[in-house]
């Protein structure tokens, strides 16, 4: 081989181990650097299982409101109330339904 070729190969080689060192070889160092201690992943586990159980309470007062607002409603409200919610259901039926043909699978289907 010529010398000019050599040098051009043995360049491209040490490029080619320097990017592998730097991408494989340095992860282990990220790694270990976000690690956290025992203490501190206990703590925000302990936080995260708080908030979880404060939106749970939420959504239980939530409902609870919901049902008194609805039974201090007269019969004729409580029966308007109830279609109510049935006219809405089924709009959101067919907006859906409608909304899933114009998807592109669908719309093949019916063409």
């Amino acid at each position: 081989m010529p010398k000019v070729i050599k040098s051009i190969f043995l360049k491209r080689i040490i490029i080619f181990l320097a990017f592998v060192v730097i991408n494989f070889g340095g992860g282990n160092l990220v790694y270990a650097a976000n690690m956290q201690p025992r203490s501190v992943k206990k703590v925000m586990k302990e936080q995260e299982k708080k908030e979880k159980q404060k939106k749970k309470e939420i959504e239980k007062d939530d409902k609870a409101a919901k049902k008194r607002a609805y039974d201090i409603q007269s019969p004729e409200v409580k029966q308007r109330m109830k279609q109510n919610k049935k006219d809405i259901t089924a709009r959101e039926k067919a907006k859906k339904k409608q909304n899933h043909s114009k998807t592109k699978k669908a719309a093949k289907k019916y063409r």
